[in-house]
């Protein structure tokens, strides 16, 4: 089977007029259109893979539908950092914090390679080339970003368990997470 190097989205457009312009510009879709899906679903299946947190998940279809336009991924090292020391993403619109995939010390991940992005339960969501693997510092983190290093605050607790590097690259989710508390409408 041949998938397409090509690491961009193939998306169906949003037209919307009553919509407001988004942040950027461009309101984000990584959802690849459903003719593609199964293609990239089976290509996944061939890939390594990263089983992600309930936050990284959670930001993944943050990503994935737009709510974090104009981030188009987790956070490169210029992005992570500018928003670190500056509240700004390095492009300078306002972010708050960091946005990224923290890896465990212990998984083998290789810049410019396919990686598939799975739930806890080991369904595939995503494929995400990893175009950057990058450290960085717990401390400056909590300091710069939550303003304590009170491990009494659930953030400076989390990230205590995160690996040591963030992983960045362009993403094509195939399956957003299932909420079993919303209804379909």
């Amino acid at each position: 089977m041949t998938v397409s190097t090509d690491h961009s989205v193939d998306t169906a457009p949003v037209k919307n007029e009553l919509l407001i312009t988004p942040c950027g510009g461009v309101l984000i879709d990584l959802v690849v259109v459903p003719e593609k899906a199964q293609e990239l679903k089976l290509y996944a299946e061939s890939l390594p893979s990263l089983s992600l947190s309930e936050r990284c998940i959670n930001d993944l279809e943050l990503l994935a539908t737009g709510a974090f336009s104009p981030l188009d991924r987790f956070m490169r090292r210029a992005d992570y950092e500018s928003v670190v020391n500056n509240m700004r993403l390095a492009g300078g619109h306002i972010f708050p914090i960091p946005v990224t995939l923290p890896i465990d010390n212990e998984v083998s991940v290789i810049e410019n390679s396919d990686i598939a992005l799975r739930d806890a339960k080991n369904n595939l969501l995503a494929v995400m080339y990893v175009d950057e693997i990058y450290e960085w510092n717990r401390d400056d983190y909590a300091r710069k970003v939550l303003a304590t290093e009170s491990h009494r605050h659930p953030l400076v607790s989390e990230i205590r368990t995160w690996g040591d590097r963030f992983i960045s690259g362009p993403i094509r989710v195939f399956h957003l997470p299932q909420h079993f508390d919303f209804r379909a409408s």
